[in-house]
């Protein structure tokens, strides 16, 4: 009889889920089945952007450079490959790329631009970039341009979980680790309470030991995290699961 594949549930905003999903090897997406949950979506904050007097803008983020004005060349320090990728498409100079905001905090302050920086970022934010670089003698100040509202799981996603279906879930932020174990503790109604707050068939992939700190680790099968905070690390922790364990 054959086995029922197991479900790559996403939970990135819906245009991140897809490109990761898009980037997994084509043996590895014949082995799963993917549904796209997201638990994020991101909106544009109005914000009056003034690079005058800056020498360059920190992006920690893609979401920071879609709502950012075109670069012009102006310069740019950026956390992330995928981030410098777009800020260069958008014109802007790239002098700087780290693999997260701790990277890219060190490697400024170990050799400082001439001016002040504008970290252009969401509501929500790891790392205090702006703050640590401030503190280490390069003044940095802070412009919000987006916000991450937190969504539920889709009704798909929420049965499909509530089954014993085997179940893979990378996350990818602190905010959606908290969102999912939040989500996993509602209810659909009073008869059956109990029944949601048994453990899953559920594998949960981490981008870092601080994002699977906010999961409750009895609710699942297993943890994994990440060896590098990094999408390409992800994907290879998820491939690897995949391959080693042959769950389809």
């Amino acid at each position: 009889m054959q086995m029922t594949k197991p479900v790559l549930i996403m939970t990135r905003p819906a245009q991140a889920s897809r490109r990761f999903a898009d980037s997994l090897t084509a043996p590895t997406l014949a082995k799963l089945t993917v549904l796209i949950s997201p638990l994020m979506q991101i909106k544009p904050v109005p914000a009056s952007i003034i690079l005058k007097g800056v020498e360059g803008v920190v992006f920690s983020s893609g979401h920071g450079v879609e709502n950012a004005p075109m670069g012009q060349g102006r310069t740019a320090f950026c956390v992330g490959l995928r981030t410098a990728e777009l800020a260069k498409a958008k014109g802007w100079d790239i002098a700087l790329v780290a693999r997260d905001a701790d990277g890219l905090v060190s490697l400024l302050l170990a050799s400082p631009p001439k001016g002040p920086l504008l970290h252009l970022c969401g509501v929500h934010q790891r790392g205090n970039i702006a703050q640590r670089l401030t503190a280490g003698g390069l003044f940095t100040t802070v412009l919000v341009v987006y916000d991450q509202g937190l969504l539920p799981l889709t009704h798909v996603a929420r049965r499909t979980l509530e089954s014993e279906q085997r179940c893979i879930v990378p996350l990818f932020s602190p905010r959606t680790a908290e969102q999912f174990n939040a989500e996993l503790r509602k209810p659909r109604n009073v008869i059956c309470i109990a029944e949601l707050r048994k453990p899953r068939n559920v594998i949960c992939i981490t981008l870092s030991a601080e994002i699977a700190s906010r999961l409750d680790q009895s609710r699942f099968k297993q943890i994994i995290i990440a060896t590098e905070p990094t999408a390409a690390s992800m994907r290879l922790a998820l491939e690897t699961r995949v391959e080693w364990n042959r769950l389809a």
